[in-house]
């Protein structure tokens, strides 16, 4: 059927033209030249304006399509495997995209071909200076975000500086740079873990150190993936008859420091009106004895408040660089040394009880 309309409208399969040329039903056609009077060849379309389709639904189509708006339709799965490329900003969710990827209202999902490996790369962002995209192909410096398999079933996802593992689980080729780093949470744990290592085809077995964990009981480890207590440190040394430093603390000075100066680790017991703020209550640190250039000495101080229920504390005891301990004085210099300026006992051995009078050994009183 045909209908050609008072106002000039061709209606095909339609009685009610509404346009130019309306169309209803399925339509085959050859060529198509539509707002040119350029004649196209053979199974080619010309179009301006705006452009509303559905679907391309069947077929396939090479070359360029160039539309001022397409307001509406569908890439199937007929365009795989093409490539589209765009010289302006690409708004998904938005028809002002403010970027050259504007994605508003929804996520952005990507998904890499994980298999058994343990890390696929689902995207990612070049970060050297003179790279402009992420290469599958050679080892670049890039930052990659990842899927994760982190052994006994457990998957999740991370971001990698260094590391290069292709979409499809496999390693990029050649020597990679030293410092690769992984930020990694498999829905049980956050992960930092690193490696030197220069990896390549599929290393299954491949695995970085884990050098901090944080639990989702708020548990952080270093140096364990299976931290038990708030804070859990721990070293593996070939030292079997030597300390081995696990933890290191310091205090730095803007100024020249003195005798006293130094830095310590404070408890805390809760205040008892406010149990969920703590009171400071005791402290022990390094504080420096002597000082000058190449002759510093230091010793190990503890504190106590200096008044009941008070934020400042006093030194109550000292270890000495030379190993002696005062008690009461800052400068021992003996093995044993107390001091007090308040009348009474300094020093009761005693099975009783401390009381004055009923010491068993031996009393050390003053002449007050």
């Amino acid at each position: 059927w045909m209908r050609i309309t008072s106002a000039g409208n061709v209606g095909i399969g339609t009685t009610a033209p509404a346009n130019k040329l309306s169309v209803s039903g399925q339509s085959d056609m050859t060529s198509l030249s539509v707002g040119t009077s350029t004649a196209q060849t053979a199974g080619n379309g010309y179009f301006t304006g705006t452009v509303t389709a559905g679907a391309f639904a069947g077929g396939t189509y090479a070359g360029t399509i160039n539309a001022a708006n397409v307001s509406a339709g569908d890439f199937g799965s007929n365009t795989g495997g093409g490539t589209y490329s765009f010289s302006g900003n690409v708004g998904i969710g938005t028809t002002a995209p403010g970027a050259k990827l504007d994605v508003r209202g929804g996520m952005i999902s990507a998904n890499a071909n994980l298999g058994s490996q343990r890390w696929a790369t689902a995207i990612g962002i070049p970060i050297n200076a003179n790279d402009y995209s992420v290469n599958e192909s050679s080892p670049n410096r890039e930052m990659r975000i990842l899927q994760w398999n982190s052994g006994g079933g457990s998957y999740g996802g991370g971001i990698s500086w260094g590391m290069a593992p292709k979409s499809d689980g496999t390693w990029l080729s050649g020597t990679y740079s030293t410092g690769q780093f992984l930020l990694a949470y498999d829905g049980n744990s956050l992960q930092i873990q690193g490696s030197n290592q220069n990896p390549s085809g599929t290393p299954t077995t491949f695995s970085p150190t884990s050098f901090l964990t944080v639990l989702n009981s708020g548990n952080v480890g270093i140096g364990t993936t299976g931290p038990g207590y708030k804070l859990d440190i721990r070293t593996t040394s070939a030292n079997t008859n030597t300390p081995v430093d696990t933890a290191f603390m310091f205090a730095g000075s803007n100024g020249i420091p003195a005798a006293g100066f130094g830095s310590r680790l404070l408890f805390s017991v809760p205040n008892s009106a406010a149990p969920t703020t703590p009171q400071v209550a005791v402290s022990v640190g390094a504080v420096a004895e002597a000082v000058g250039a190449g002759a510093e000495e230091a010793g190990l101080a503890f504190y106590t408040p200096a008044a009941a229920g008070s934020g400042t504390l006093s030194e109550r005891m000292r270890i000495s660089r030379a190993g002696n301990v005062g008690i009461g004085t800052t400068n021992p210099g003996n093995i044993l040394h107390t001091y007090s300026n308040v009348g009474g006992e300094h020093l009761i051995v005693s099975d009783r009880g401390a009381q004055a009078g009923q010491a068993s050994g031996f009393q050390i009183a003053t002449a007050g």
